[in-house]
């Protein structure tokens, strides 16, 4: 079973946004965490980040990745909308056991 980064540790993301204004890739500090009932939100800051597509700017000083468990994705804050967010490696994120 995968785990949720630890506080301190480095971990690489990766992030679509919405309504076609790119992607990004980079080393973010996981600064805090939480995790209650099925639910997990990361806040992470930005270390090093390189966007693709429309977006030219950095806005990903600090993020806030909540766990949406219907779309089982962590998806965070993108403007208007939301930017869909993977986690290099493996945490995909409470997983419900199965019967």
């Amino acid at each position: 079973m995968s785990t949720v980064p630890q506080v301190g540790q480095s971990i690489e993301l990766f992030g679509v946004g919405c309504q076609g204004c790119g992607s990004f890739r980079g080393q973010f500090e996981v600064r805090e965490i939480e995790e209650a009932g099925g639910l997990a939100r990361l806040v992470v800051h930005a270390r090093e980040v390189l966007c693709d597509g429309v977006t030219r700017r950095t806005p990903f000083l600090e993020m806030i990745l909540d766990w949406n468990p219907e779309l089982e994705c962590w998806q965070t804050r993108c403007g208007a909308g939301q930017a869909i967010i993977s986690i290099s490696g493996h945490y995909q994120g409470p997983r419900r056991a199965l019967a």
